[in-house]
């Protein structure tokens, strides 16, 4: 019999501020998609939590347009239902000094004081790469984990999902890498990964089909019975 696998499903949304379009447009998807994640947890008790890509510029860029909404959000944040931080910015962390993430993760820290704390989790999913210090800055906030995607080559068929990244000074992180990325089971339901499905409909079947799909794939290189799996891309709405 196989063993019995406990899947976590986390919806949330990767936000670049600036890419393909510029950052006022980008702004305008961004005010969108909080307006409707706002009204969905209003809405839907059950609905219990999104994160928003371990980056407080989100919200600072949301709230520079919707000052209003502010009490709602810190409330929901104190709630636990939007997870927010602990960065400023997902920066490169190849392109800035290790003072410039220390002084990243502080600003998120400071920021997230009045939304009732920022997430301790060391979420870093998309940098092409990390510096071997990371463990030991995550530390100094109190971060015992770090998630990312890219920056493994080979070594991570050996390592697999779930490792020990140890730095040189000593520090460690209980560290989970995402082979198939921040967007494993994104649009889950619909049957496109990446695009606008506003005009589809739910498919609960294949929903299921998805999950069945990821935790076979993630399994073959997991060394836990848990399976990370993310529902989101980059821009996507709840």
């Amino acid at each position: 019999m196989s063993e019995k696998k406990k899947v976590i499903i986390v919806s949330h949304t990767h936000w670049d501020r600036a890419w393909y379009v510029t950052f006022q447009e980008f702004r305008a998807r961004l005010v969108r998609l909080v307006d409707r994640l706002l009204k969905i947890l209003d809405e839907q008790p059950d609905y219990r939590v999104f994160m928003l890509d371990g980056q407080m510029a989100v919200l600072e860029d949301y709230l520079e347009v919707r000052p209003q909404r502010q009490v709602e959000l810190e409330s929901l944040c104190k709630q636990g239902r939007i997870k927010i931080g602990p960065w400023y910015v997902l920066a490169d962390e190849f392109l800035v000094s290790p003072e410039s993430l220390i002084r990243n993760m502080i600003l998120g820290h400071r920021m997230g004081e009045t939304f009732g704390g920022v997430s301790k989790i060391g979420y870093v999913p998309d940098g092409f790469g990390h510096i071997a210090q990371l463990p030991q800055i995550l530390n100094g906030f109190g971060i015992d984990n770090a998630i990312f995607w890219r920056g493994l080559g080979e070594e991570g068929e050996r390592l697999g999902t779930e490792f020990i990244w140890n730095a040189q000074d000593g520090s460690s992180v209980t560290t989970i890498w995402m082979p198939s990325g921040y967007h494993n089971i994104s649009n889950l339901g619909y049957g496109i990964h990446w695009g606008d499905i506003s005009q589809m409909q739910f498919e609960s079947e294949l929903a299921l089909d998805q999950i069945r799909k990821a935790v076979d794939t993630l399994s073959e290189i997991g060394h836990t019975s848990s399976i990370l799996l993310m529902n989101g891309i980059d821009h996507e709405e709840p």
